[in-house]
């Protein structure tokens, strides 16, 4: 289960936040790791999420990785990575660059295959309605 803030549920201020959608903002896709379990870790793992925003001021995409490291329930490490400015006509290519690299990353260093889960968003126009279908969505959990 993965974590969307809506609002500020939790954060201290905007800095806090992985990304911040503006007026008629909305998401393209969002695709979730199933969690990974490190072997000698007990109760570590970690997930990889992509954010694929539709930026309405510019028409084109940002695409934004967060990754958490979780000690039980507890988020023990977060990072959060960003690529703006991606022409829609090239997203599907560069989610497979994206994608990819870490696949093979998390191959590489852990001898582990990624599972990745996605939601598609892109026939939903109001925002409002892809919140609803992504707390609908079992990889994760809308907290308003």
């Amino acid at each position: 289960m993965w974590t969307l803030w809506r609002y500020a549920a939790g954060m201290n201020s905007k800095a806090d936040y992985p990304f911040v959608l503006e007026d008629d903002d909305g998401f393209v896709c969002i695709l979730v790791s199933d969690p990974v379990h490190f072997i000698g870790y007990q109760g570590v793992s970690a997930v990889i999420s992509f954010f694929v925003i539709r930026r309405a001021t510019s028409r084109l995409i940002d695409v934004v990785n967060v990754h958490k490291t979780f000690e039980g329930d507890e988020v023990v490490s977060r990072s959060v990575q960003e690529k703006k400015g991606i022409h829609p006509d090239g997203l599907d290519d560069e989610l497979d660059v994206i994608m990819g690299h870490f696949t093979l990353g998390v191959r590489a260093g852990a001898g582990i295959d990624l599972k990745w889960n996605t939601l598609d968003l892109s026939g939903i126009d109001s925002l409002e309605e892809q919140l609803e279908a992504i707390g609908s969505w079992p990889h994760m959990k809308v907290l308003e």
